[in-house]
């Protein structure tokens, strides 16, 4: 686009951007095979490298039920290793979004993803706004808590702990408050995230145009995201009987029925569901991002439409 716009040009749909979201995962099966490959691969190489260095006694841990690291020597150096690893998944994370947005602003030719991508200058771009994002996030939502915090205090040292009536009713209005203002605070970050599908498509577009343009619409995109949240939480308590027990068999012939078997399985079927899951969210911003921008690529090849 030559400039941002100045204000929203349309508001987005809530309802029918979740139904164009779910639309055209459904509708570019091929492209999302395509986008995820190589993201995939990559997340279950991060998974298993975090494996291997985790030590033995946090392994166990996680394999057997009811264990317990009281008393044991854990080796740090080799839990913060594996900690470490999992930084490192954020990499999958921004090839499959940036090549996600691509096919979904740009169309599936023009924006086709590469089975091999190479990481170019958007996607460092897109990592540097993932991150400060990401910390405006972190610092929106560290207030509600300290605030709640300061409350209680407050609370129990102006009424005594013996009040606890007087006490329980007004931390419910002190946790009131503290809702409202996470509710606020997540509105306002979605906001900002408006300025991911426009740098994934290599536009010069900064968090002040996201701010420009998603005024009045982080609500809009809070509503959408809780409606895909619950939308994808169904969709992956479906898919996922068929999928364990496709991946379980496999497993089950390597390590017999046992819980590294199925350990393996949960973090195999966490990666297969998650890119889709992921999809749709990544869809919602590419959709928000057209509709309040206008954003096309170009005439010829407009890609797929913003709802009306």
């Amino acid at each position: 686009m030559a400039a941002p716009p100045e204000r929203p040009l349309r508001n987005v749909p809530i309802f029918r951007t979740v139904g164009q979201a779910l639309s055209m995962m459904f509708g570019n099966l091929g492209s999302l095979l395509r986008a995820a490959a190589f993201p995939a691969l990559l997340s279950l190489l991060i998974g298993l490298a975090q494996w291997y260095f985790l030590p033995p006694e946090m392994r166990g841990l996680l394999l057997e039920e009811g264990a317990s690291l009281d008393g044991a020597e854990v080796e740090l150096q080799a839990f913060h290793w594996s900690q470490g690893l999992g930084v490192l998944s954020v990499v999958p994370y921004v090839f499959f979004a940036v090549a996600w947005h691509r096919v979904l602003l740009m169309g599936p030719e023009a924006g086709r993803p590469a089975l091999l991508p190479a990481w170019k200058t958007r996607h460092w771009v897109f990592l540097g706004y993932l991150v400060v994002t990401a910390i405006i996030f972190l610092a929106v939502m560290s207030v509600p808590g300290i605030l709640m915090g300061m409350g209680s205090i407050g609370i129990t040292k102006i009424l005594g702990q013996e009040q606890l009536a007087g006490q329980g009713a007004a931390g419910l209005v002190v946790g009131l408050g503290v809702l409202l203002m996470v509710v606020v605070g997540l509105s306002l970050w979605l906001r900002l995230t408006l300025v991911l599908p426009a740098r994934a498509v290599d536009e010069r577009f900064g968090l002040k145009h996201a701010w420009r343009i998603g005024r009045g619409q982080g609500w809009r995109l809070l509503v959408i995201n809780f409606l895909m949240t619950i939308i994808s939480l169904f969709v992956a308590m479906i898919a996922a009987i068929p999928l364990v027990l496709a991946l379980y068999v496999p497993a089950a012939l390597i390590w017999g029925f046992t819980t590294e078997a199925s350990f393996f399985v949960g973090s195999l079927s966490q990666v297969f569901l998650g890119y889709p899951i992921t999809a749709l969210f990544v869809g919602v911003l590419s959709i928000a991002f057209r509709t309040v921008s206008g954003w096309v690529p170009s005439a010829q090849n407009p890609g797929p439409p913003a709802p009306a």
